[in-house]
């Protein structure tokens, strides 16, 4: 589904760790732990770690109820660092 809301140009919503979220999603691939994983600049949403709007980076395998949105993404954000915590990149923006 993170594929598919970056090749669609839109908002991937999403639950991780028991919060709804809304990103964009710059990059998909095999994070440096070697899990599959996205790197997205989240837009709306919870998050434990710090304020929103801002870069999280998310496991695969942790995201549930995954779904397009109709929020045009507007990745890629200027400050996306292509390639940044990544040993393989699968999809990019």
């Amino acid at each position: 589904m993170a594929v598919a809301a970056l090749r669609a140009g839109v908002c991937l919503g999403f639950v991780y760790n028991g919060r709804r979220r809304l990103a964009e999603v710059h990059a998909v691939g095999v994070n440096t732990q070697g899990h599959a994983a996205m790197s997205t600049f989240q837009v709306e949403g919870d998050s434990g770690s710090g304020p929103i709007p801002d870069w999280r980076s998310f496991r695969l395998d942790a995201c549930s109820e995954a779904a397009l949105s109709d929020v045009p993404s507007r990745a890629p954000r200027p400050d996306f660092r292509p390639g940044h915590g990544f040993r393989r990149i699968d999809a990019q923006v």
